[in-house]
């Protein structure tokens, strides 16, 4: 997905809740959001390409790496939404068994998977410092919402997909689940959950280390070991700390994973954004709540609506 004029100000604006976060000091955060500004524009200026030679320059994705690797930089921290992180993690098991109540109050496998799938997509809210967030992130409040209106939050053409998902789910015998935001991890493990159970070898994969508050392979192996399951899956490292999915920095390991993978489930809007720029051998799917104008248009969906796409 090319950048929009949307997500200008969309950058910029989740850097500075980010600065607004880590210092209180004016000057720092003055020269922080110049930088951020800097990196924004020479992105997007008409001589960028000349000197910027990622295929992935104009994706929003792409440009907010740059931009959170520079925050990281600046003000010498690993972990900007390290607090925000430890709030989710103290509600571990807490989450696990309302997910578990609720999925499993169903009596029907295949409707418990439906379920479990909705839940997961609809738990991708479940993130700080988005552009017309004017309150602070509620997350209890979220949740409720994700519990409450899972199934009804399917935009049409998702429901539409989603027999074709399912079918492609059960042909498939390997599948790598990349995930996304931290807080929605303990969700997407219902999904893994239920996937070994058919028979599936699952890969999950997080990030190398930290960005935005996506979920590192520290996260997601600190949330497994708690939920002290009897199946487990791999959980990998994707080798890097991206926004989404930039092929050219991941490791070998992880691109010997892809090679032997038959289907790529993929959580958020940062790789829906990344993935469709790459041509793949698997059939890859991304399921991600629409937060944004841009991603809304570009799915052909609304704001607010859950949704599920094929990577064509």
């Amino acid at each position: 997905m090319k950048i929009k004029s949307d997500c200008l100000y969309c950058l910029y604006y989740r850097a500075k809740k980010q600065v607004e976060r880590l210092t209180t000091d004016e000057e720092l955060r003055f020269n922080a959001l110049v930088g951020v500004i800097q990196i924004i524009s020479e992105h997007v200026n008409s001589n960028a390409s000349e000197r910027i030679l990622h295929p992935l320059r104009l994706c929003p994705s792409y440009i907010g790496t740059k931009r959170d690797r520079f925050l990281q930089n600046y003000f010498q921290v690993d972990d900007t939404y390290k607090q925000e992180k430890a709030h989710l993690k103290a509600q571990t098991n807490k989450l696990w068994h309302m997910i578990q109540r609720k999925v499993n109050s169903i009596n029907n496998p295949k409707k418990q998977f439906e379920l479990a799938l909705a839940l997961a997509t609809a738990a991708n809210i479940i993130e700080y410092d988005l552009l017309g967030q004017e309150n602070e992130f509620n997350l209890e409040e979220n949740l409720q919402n994700v519990f409450d209106s899972a199934e009804k939050d399917w935009d049409t053409f998702s429901i539409e997909l989603l027999p074709i998902f399912f079918s492609e789910i059960a042909g498939a015998s390997t599948i790598l689940y990349l995930t996304d935001n931290a807080g929605e991890a303990i969700f997407d493990f219902k999904v893994i959950d239920i996937l070994l159970e058919q028979g599936k070898k699952v890969t999950v994969a997080g990030k190398s280390k930290p960005i935005l508050n996506d979920a590192t392979l520290s996260d997601l192996r600190d949330f497994w070991w708690e939920l002290d399951l009897a199946t487990r899956p791999e959980i990998i490292s994707i080798g890097t700390n991206s926004v989404g999915l930039l092929l050219d920095e991941v490791s070998d390991e992880f691109r010997e994973t892809i090679r032997r993978t038959d289907l790529i489930i993929a959580k958020g809007m940062g790789h829906y954004e990344t993935l469709p720029e790459y041509d793949w051998d698997q059939s890859v799917w991304c399921l991600f709540r629409s937060k944004c104008e841009p991603v809304a248009k570009e799915a052909n969906s609304f704001i607010g609506k859950t949704c599920i796409r094929k990577v064509d």
